[in-house]
């Protein structure tokens, strides 16, 4: 087992940073939370209602997911946020949000066609910060209740990495978010601080934490 006996709670709205070393779990427990994998004792609940294997799909629509690697469509950028909408049926006050909070403004203000520009196949025309950050601007078009960042920042700069984290808190405050990172940047501005090790997990305060 990866993980055995572990206790956890995630209260709504708060913010939580995921840390600790390479294969201790850290991806695991999202995995678990998204309804991956089959649990081979215990439960996990949201809000009182108990999660099943493989249940994704059921609760796709409160959970977003950003990981490390985002798949992208060889159409433009709108196209690339709304995903599965046509361009004439986009909500353009969403979208023009979900583009200011992960600092793509100045990117799509650069383009001649701005939210029209093609972006290439996988997003070939795009930098690697770019595409995350797009796919941040993806997932908060579905305005999910939670909000997992699976080292879904880690191309970006410090600064634009913490502009991006204070907007999400802005403009969504209900929203519940939970972050696997390497980096220290974030971990100031986290309610808790999740640390896996030895198939162990313990809960911290940030001020605990960075004290």
């Amino acid at each position: 087992n990866i993980l055995s006996n572990i206790s956890l709670s995630i209260n709504k709205g708060d913010t939580y940073a995921i840390i600790g070393g390479t294969g201790v779990g850290k991806t695991t427990i999202i995995d678990l939370l998204l309804g991956f994998y089959k649990i081979n004792s215990g439960k996990i609940t949201i809000d009182g209602t108990l999660l099943k294997d493989n249940s994704f799909n059921s609760i796709n629509h409160i959970i977003g997911y950003v990981s490390q690697s985002i798949s992208y469509i060889g159409d433009n950028i709108l196209k690339n946020i709304t995903f599965s909408e046509h361009n004439n049926s986009a909500d353009m006050k969403k979208v023009n949000k979900v583009i200011k909070v992960a600092q793509l403004t100045e990117l799509v203000e650069s383009l001649d066609d701005g939210l029209y520009e093609n972006i290439g196949d996988m997003g070939s025309m795009l930098s690697g910060g770019q595409k995350q950050r797009l796919g941040i601007a993806r997932t908060l078009y579905r305005e999910p209740e939670i909000l997992i960042l699976d080292e879904a920042t880690n191309a970006l700069d410090k600064e634009t990495e913490l502009n991006i984290l204070n907007n999400i808190k802005k403009y969504y405050p209900g929203i519940t978010l939970i972050m696997i990172t390497h980096r220290n940047t974030y971990l100031e501005h986290c309610n808790k601080i999740i640390e896996v090790s030895s198939n162990k997990v313990s809960v911290r305060t940030s001020k605990t934490y960075m004290s």
